[in-house]
């Protein structure tokens, strides 16, 4: 579990290296800043900021305080802003090399001032949408062979709630109440409802008790549970009364709900080849597997599976990431894609992780009728 999280650590301190070089090269040049010495300081700052991100997440893991928590929260912060204002920044440096150098009289100095407030205020509005604008989003699917009984009937999908430092019990309990409002019948969660830190997470998890489901709530890991360990992530859950389903599928009055676990940094699971192995698995039923990641696709189809449910990509979370996220799932990194008898959603998910800040997308609970 701990080598998995620390080259996962290891990776996103090279990336952060180089952000932080690329952040202050910005400042530098648009600042004008000379002083060989200044620059330097700039380097250092801008690098040793992000390293406590890191840092603190390593604390925050080792025990959980108030010390540590505020820790996590103010680097977390720092990364978010760190992304907004090279994203603002790259924008000026273009707008300076391109149009503005032909301009006579214009500083630089100040427009660069101007860049680097509007990406506080960037952050701000981040940490406002990712906390307090939680979305329904309702879609409507067709499953092939769906039974009468389930027509019409309420699923609601969240995924990647990332509850620990920053999402506590008091964001579940508003959580756990807008599902409460949707009078669902199924509840899926898609894996990473963990954010992967120790601390006291039965407490935590304790709201979650109090949601109103007709015909159960069902969980798979996403590979933030594989950072706290898939034990104690699924003894948890099924103790407040989730059932987990780990490589199995269950039939529910001729609905199948099929459950994958995520094998994070292994490559994407053999979805095929697993449900393969399902003997209670009949393709020709209706059926809607959980899967963390937008992947397997092609192998889900091939299996007769009618909805894939997945998360994972957070839509980016922070812009430009989701452009990334685009390129490594395609156009399954956001939405609902329809092809034939098979559909996939894959939701931008409720919480965060690292920084608490969304400029890409609104958290979301899907709210999914059949039909």
């Amino acid at each position: 579990m701990y080598s998995i999280f620390s080259v996962f650590l290891v990776a996103v301190l090279v990336v952060l290296f180089l952000l932080s070089y690329y952040a202050s090269f910005l400042t530098i040049r648009l600042f004008d800043i000379k002083k060989t010495g200044l620059k330097f300081c700039f380097r250092i700052a801008f690098f040793l900021l992000s390293l406590g991100f890191i840092f603190s997440i390593f604390l925050v893991r080792y025990n959980e305080n108030i010390i540590t928590k505020w820790m996590y929260i103010v680097f977390g912060i720092w990364i978010g802003t760190l992304f907004n204002y090279m994203l603002v920044m790259t924008i000026v440096f273009v707008l300076y090399k391109i149009v503005l150098r032909f301009v006579k009289n214009v500083n630089v100095k100040k427009i660069g001032a101007a860049g680097a407030l509007f990406a506080l205020f960037l952050s701000i509005y981040g940490g406002w949408n990712a906390y307090y604008n939680l979305q329904v989003k309702e879609i409507t699917v067709a499953l092939k062979n769906l039974p009468e009984e389930w027509k019409g009937k309420k699923a609601v999908q969240i995924s990647d709630v990332h509850l620990g430092v920053i999402y506590g019990p008091e964001f579940l309990v508003k959580v756990v109440s807008k599902i409460n409002e949707l009078n669902p019948d199924l509840v899926f969660i898609t894996g990473d409802f963990f954010d992967g830190m120790d601390g006291d997470l039965v407490s935590k998890i304790a709201p979650l008790k109090k949601l109103k489901v007709k015909s159960g709530i069902f969980f798979v890991t996403g590979n933030h549970e594989n950072y706290l360990g898939v034990m104690k992530a699924e003894g948890i859950l099924r103790d407040v009364g989730v059932q987990v389903l780990d490589d199995e599928v269950v039939d529910l009055n001729g609905l199948q709900i099929i459950g994958i676990n995520y094998q994070h940094m292994v490559g994407s699971a053999d979805v095929e080849k697993i449900i393969g192995t399902l003997e209670a698995f009949d393709k020709n039923k209706a059926s809607i597997l959980l899967y963390h990641g937008p992947q397997g696709i092609a192998q889900a189809k091939a299996a007769g599976v009618n909805l894939q449910l997945s998360g994972h990509s957070h839509r980016g979370q922070i812009f430009p990431i989701g452009v990334v996220s685009e390129l490594v799932f395609g156009k399954y990194y956001y939405g609902l894609n329809i092809e034939g008898d098979y559909s996939i959603y894959t939701s931008s998910g409720v919480g965060t992780w690292g920084p608490m800040m969304r400029t890409s997308g609104v958290p979301e609970i899907v709210l999914i009728t059949l039909k």
